[in-house]
């Protein structure tokens, strides 16, 4: 398996974007990969979970971007990046000034979304085995340098919820144009279901929706259930693996490291694969 960057992205809100990154990143550190976690999203919750409390003065994405500098030398580069309280897991921060740097970014849109790929690309793949984007709930100038930037991309989606799928066409369409005209690295990867209840009838239709519409070669066999114990292991600052090893929610978490170490082991970059259409797109083409 080669080094990857992956981006998780979705334009609504709500559906476990940071949840997944942080606790995902946990169980590819607990395999023995080196992770990095890069904090794209201005609400900086990823940062707040993963930055020890003793570091208060930290340098960020804010610094490393808000000069537009292109390839910066990996010796600055290390700056910027920081250990966490997992072994493995390495840290890109952000901050919620971040945000005020995206009219400066679009005053030259070509070099803003190329500027992560121009600045950490190299440096994660000669360092680490996964680099994970958490993208912020838009599509907007983040997420396309998160894109440029990326390999793969995984989209989580909440179950039970119409609105969550209704946000699905967007971040595929865009995940495949990107792929189609500025980087041909990129593949879409995977949906991942999260919030499951299999006793709720709602539940129920919504995935045999989602296999109907999307296959089941294009979704992640596993599922993370609703689970208070994600909102607990939250608010005492830990991954569900090191709240509470042994529960069900810690078990999912390996089994998506397991299938995600699997799938990309077998992982082909042909250019005929990665590309999923929704069904809307799919619609229109045969027309």
């Amino acid at each position: 398996m080669q080094p990857i960057i992956i981006a998780i992205v979705n334009n609504k809100g709500g559906v476990g974007k940071t949840t997944l990154a942080t606790n995902l990143s946990h169980a590819l550190a607990n395999k023995g990969h080196k992770v990095l976690v890069a904090d794209l999203d201005s609400q900086s919750n990823t940062t707040h979970f993963f930055l020890p409390p003793q570091i208060s003065n930290y340098l960020s994405l804010y610094d490393l971007l808000k000069d537009n500098t292109p390839n910066k030398p990996e010796s600055e580069l290390r700056r910027y990046i920081y250990p966490t309280e997992y072994e493995g897991v390495d840290l890109l921060p952000n901050v919620q000034r971040s945000a005020g740097l995206e009219p400066v970014l679009y005053q030259d849109v070509e070099a803003a979304y190329t500027a992560l790929r121009n600045n950490l690309r190299d440096y994660a793949l000669k360092h680490y085995k996964f680099c994970i984007i958490d993208c912020p709930p838009n599509i907007g100038v983040w997420v396309m340098m998160s894109l440029l930037a990326s390999d793969c991309v995984i989209v989580p989606i909440e179950s039970g919820s119409d609105r969550s799928i209704d946000g699905l066409d967007l971040a595929i369409d865009t995940i495949n144009q990107v792929s189609e005209t500025v980087n041909p690295d990129l593949r879409f990867l995977r949906l991942l279901v999260n919030k499951v209840d299999k006793r709720k009838t709602s539940t129920r239709n919504m995935l045999s929706r989602m296999v109907q519409d999307y296959g089941q070669e294009n979704m992640f066999s596993t599922t993370l259930s609703e689970s208070d114990i994600y909102k607990q292991a939250e608010s005492d600052n830990k991954t569900v693996i090191r709240f509470q090893p042994r529960s069900s929610a810690s078990n999912q978490i390996r089994s998506l490291g397991a299938e995600l170490c699997n799938i990309l082991d077998e992982y082909d970059l042909d250019q005929s694969q990665g590309k999923l259409f929704s069904e809307q797109a799919a619609l229109e083409e045969a027309e």
